[in-house]
């Protein structure tokens, strides 16, 4: 028998046993050995109910792969040693693209090269019935990517909270597991399938969460590697991201022994990252969701691609100790990218609104971080008019915002309006440069300013402020004195632009930063232009740029403009 797919399209395909079995999750387990002449891949076979079990395969180049099943019930020739092929055609339509880390380990990128800069939305309960599917979810869904959203993080089944077994964690074909964890629940997934390709097919990458931490001391080890081999053999031929767990060494809301029981979860959860990396054929990116710093939830760092951060939800506070986090993480190694991963939902408690949103974006980004993670109190418990989440297992509620006011936040706009202005740019390349301005602050301390750049292309500045200019005023160092940069303020609130002109440097690369437009935050960009070619763009970003050292990129310029 021979399958026919095209690259880029997830090939799907069943084994039927004509061997009944009275319980075939537990019963039965089923590979794939899937074959080209440059590799092979060992691929999980998920139980899709009954008598059924399907694979899911995603080949990477056209041409011939060998398809053989392994059984651990050897003596089911229904199920054990299926032989067949699989035909893969080149592409019509062009591929999903998936994530990598890149060879630096600076940042995230398609596995083309492109670099990517992450803002995600935080949907911890959007596999439940609580956000219906087709038509909420494809509203909000539409909302975020119109905005410019790119990685939706879901929860699969194993929600925040709330105990095991809440009724507010089904979906209209019940809980993730049987009662009791006696085994996994296929037609949640098979709901579930529609949401994942939903999002996969408007581009999104969603970002799987696994379990939120307590539930490895609930469920045992065996079980957890279970479920999550169940998520590999379900998702990982899509470009998704794993996401170990949610807050994975914060015991349970009412735990008895939360010092023994969190040490037990570090552990735990530690044997879990390995087993995602040797189980997951397709190798999609693994990082974990912390209490504070995503390292810090596992014994071994070097099991994660990337870090996630989570700084809290505590207005000001928390935007300084996200950059202090942040300031650590980038110094430590392994060396990972980092990317904020939960601050300041918008609309939880107070100090949380608009503004907070564009203050912990530019901090983060100018910090160091290569992406940003929001929230919005409302969506990620999904509140609906008639039925609010209501209470945790610790007797308070977070708030009883429906989904449908709380996807109009204007600050889930003005972060999108955010990155949108950054992908213009080669973001990819600056660096925090702290020195780069005066006077400054620490990076744990101050409110104004943040400043990245690139040495002789790229000063970025935000200004949290008000910045009055009878009281103070700005002077960036370090400018090259022979370069002409274009300047300009850009409005955080529109994305309007309010030119400065060309500005050039005193001989000691000074320059006196103007007065703001007005007493609210602004971001400051300054790109340089080369006097004899002041309309001569940046050099596009990409992989192939990348690689151009700078004074080559410069000459390059310059010889252009000429002819």
């Amino acid at each position: 028998m021979t399958l026919t797919t095209r690259t880029g399209e997830v090939a799907e395909w069943d084994y039927l046993s004509h061997v009944h079995y009275a319980d075939p999750f537990n019963d039965v387990r089923l590979d794939i050995i899937i074959s080209n002449d440059k590799q092979t891949w060992k691929v999980p076979a998920f139980w899709r109910g009954k008598e059924r079990w399907s694979v899911r395969f995603s080949a990477p180049e056209p041409g011939l792969y060998s398809v053989r099943s392994l059984c651990s019930d050897k003596e089911n020739t229904s199920l054990h040693n299926i032989i067949h092929t699989l035909h893969i055609e080149p592409s019509e339509t062009g591929t999903h693209k998936a994530l990598t880390i890149s060879s630096d380990k600076n940042i995230l990128q398609y596995d083309n090269g492109d670099p990517f800069l992450w803002l995600g939305d935080t949907w911890w309960m959007g596999l439940s019935d609580r956000l219906h599917y087709p038509e909420e979810f494809h509203v909000l869904s539409q909302d975020r990517r119109e905005k410019g959203f790119n990685v939706i993080l879901l929860v699969a089944g194993l929600y925040p909270d709330m105990d095991a077994f809440d009724a507010r964690a089904a979906n209209q074909s019940g809980f993730v597991w049987e009662e009791g964890f006696t085994r996994i629940n296929p037609a949640f997934f098979d709901e579930a399938d529609a949401r994942i390709f939903h999002l996969v097919s408007e581009g999104f990458i969603p970002c799987i969460v696994g379990a939120w931490g307590y539930y490895l001391l609930k469920m045992g080890k065996e079980k957890m590697c279970r479920h999550w081999e169940y998520l590999i053999a379900r998702w990982g031929a899509y470009p998704v991201v794993w996401c170990a767990a949610g807050e994975a060494a914060m015991p349970y809301y009412l735990s008895e022994t939360p010092e023994q029981d969190k040490a037990k979860q570090i552990k735990g959860w530690t044997e879990i990252v390995r087993f995602i990396r040797e189980r997951d054929p397709f190798r999609r990116p693994v990082t974990i969701h912390p209490t504070e710093v995503g390292r810090d939830q596992i014994t071994q760092p070097e099991l994660l691609d990337f870090e996630l951060l989570q700084a809290g939800h505590n207005g000001y506070k928390s935007i300084f100790w996200g950059a202090k986090l942040l300031h650590q993480a980038i110094q430590r190694t392994p060396k990972m990218p980092v990317v904020m991963g939960e601050i300041n939902y918008e609309g939880i408690i107070h100090d949380t609104g608009a503004e907070m949103q564009r203050f912990a974006f530019w901090s983060s980004l100018l910090g160091g971080a290569v992406g940003f993670t929001y929230g919005a109190n409302g969506i990620w418990q999904v509140n609906t008019p008639k039925i609010p989440f209501g209470s945790s297992p610790h007797g308070g509620c977070w708030g009883n915002t429906p989904w449908q006011e709380a996807m109009k936040l204007p600050g889930s706009r003005q972060i999108g309006l955010a990155k949108a202005l950054l992908e213009t740019l080669p973001w990819e390349q600056m660096q925090p440069r702290p020195d780069w301005i005066t006077p400054s602050g620490s990076h744990a301390e101050r409110e104004t300013p943040y400043i990245a750049g690139i040495g002789e292309l790229l000063r970025i500045v935000y200004f949290y402020g008000p910045v009055y200019p009878w009281s103070r005023r700005y002077t960036l160092l370090a400018l090259e004195a022979h370069i002409a940069y274009e300047a300009y303020f850009w409005d955080p609130r529109t994305a309007q632009r309010y030119p400065l002109g060309m500005v050039t440097a005193t001989a000691e690369g000074a320059w006196d930063i103007p007065p703001l437009p007005t007493f609210e935050d602004w971001v400051l960009v300054l790109q340089a232009r080369f006097a004899e070619a002041s309309a001569a763009p940046l050099p596009k970003r990409g992989r192939f740029t990348r690689m151009i050292p700078l004074f080559i990129r410069q000459l390059l310029k310059r010889l252009l403009h000429r002819s």
